[in-house]
């Protein structure tokens, strides 16, 4: 959080995607919990955003996001993690910068769960193929393609930010 709500001497936002994703979601009318991991070995992922309930009179959501602090403290950067538009995660990256950058992405996918019928669309859609044991891979895929997407997009956005808040006068 510390991170999150940086602030330059004007009282600006030093990581403004990252701050404006953390206001959307503080401020959306849901519940929302982070639970924080240190597991460091586990086939986990590094993090995960998932609605756990949603009230159908009042359409208020909770909503869990997961950061597995051990995980992504462990996390290699390499040429393997590198992405078809050739960004590599955490890529000169300190401890708590990496924990911003995973936080930026799963807050992506919270704000787009919550204010965002299409994307829960997706979400519901992918979510029940998944549970059905779904044959259909390539449709999960598609799915999970496009639901990823949008938060790899915001997650380079906020390393972008990450790199140049080093040097921000603050």
């Amino acid at each position: 959080m510390q991170i999150v709500l940086t602030k330059n001497r004007n009282g600006e936002p030093v990581h403004p995607k990252l701050f404006a994703l953390y206001r959307q979601a503080a401020t959306s009318g849901h519940t929302i919990f982070i639970e924080l991991s240190t597991q460091s070995f586990s086939f986990s992922s590094l993090g995960w955003c998932r609605i756990v309930s949603q009230d159908a009179s009042t359409r208020n959501a909770t909503l869990v996001m997961r950061l597995n602090l051990g995980m992504i403290g462990r996390a290699r950067v390499s040429e393997k993690n590198r992405r078809t538009d050739g960004f590599i995660p955490f890529t000169g990256l300190r401890k708590n910068e990496r924990y911003a950058e995973v936080l930026g992405h799963e807050l992506t996918h919270a704000v787009r769960l919550l204010l965002d019928a299409d994307y829960l669309g997706l979400y519901r859609e992918r979510k029940a193929k998944v549970y059905s044991s779904s044959p259909d891979s390539q449709s999960i895929d598609t799915l999970t393609s496009l639901i990823e997407q949008p938060a790899e997009v915001a997650e380079e956005e906020i390393w972008h930010e990450l790199m140049a808040g080093r040097e921000a006068k603050l």
